[in-house]
């Protein structure tokens, strides 16, 4: 099945705070935290470099909440 931005040229904007959701849906992702990008790329290389991260260090996280 042809992806819909290779057919119209399009790229649609998703929101969401499911992980599993944008994985699935996204063929690139950007974490945005308090209004800045913290993370960006390949869900893959996203997970690569952040999965078993704990909560403090995970992007955007420079101190505790």
């Amino acid at each position: 099945m042809p992806l819909f931005r290779d057919e119209s040229g399009t790229t649609v904007v998703l929101t969401t705070h499911y992980l599993d959701e944008a994985d699935a849906l996204a063929d690139r992702l950007v974490v945005v935290d308090r209004g800045l990008v913290a993370a960006e790329g390949t869900p893959d290389a996203l997970k690569t470099r952040y999965a078993g991260l704990p909560r403090r260090h995970a992007p955007g996280r420079l101190h505790s909440p």
